[in-house]
């Protein structure tokens, strides 16, 4: 098995030295996708920087450690509807397409919501049908 290369080396931004509060170990969790055929959506919740093994495969294909889903779909898009483990301010995301060469989307979009409780993916479609007016500060 061959070792992973090293990413070059790139500085973090300042909202990395923050919470991740996404990660699995806080509680952040999937609540619902459009596809994860070959690597699960969960994948987007691991902390740690992401894993390359060559040649290693599983039933669908190269094992990969990110979300990857069919690359022929019928969807226009896909999404996936995350959890966040703990309630906080996001200062920034990070889209690691490392392992991904060739075959990551070529643009993402990201839109937030702050709901109490558990709401399923249907709650979660219904009340983006209202207007919702959020005050950002610089603090």
């Amino acid at each position: 098995m061959s070792r992973p290369q090293p990413l070059p080396s790139t500085p973090a931004p300042q909202f990395t030295n923050g919470v991740d509060l996404l990660a699995a170990r806080v509680g952040g969790k999937v609540i619902s996708f459009s596809d994860q055929f070959f690597a699960e959506a969960s994948n987007l919740m691991k902390s740690e920087p992401p894993v390359f093994q060559a040649k290693t495969f599983t039933d669908r294909g190269q094992l990969m450690d990110g979300w990857e889903t069919r690359r022929h779909n019928p969807n226009e898009f896909d999404w996936v509807i995350l959890k966040l483990g703990l309630t906080g301010t996001i200062e920034g995301v990070m889209i690691d397409t490392a392992h991904f060469t060739g075959n990551h989307g070529p643009q993402a979009s990201l839109e937030a919501i702050n709901m109490p409780g558990e709401p399923s993916a249907k709650e979660l479609e219904e009340s983006t049908k209202v207007r919702n007016f959020f005050l950002f500060s610089n603090s």
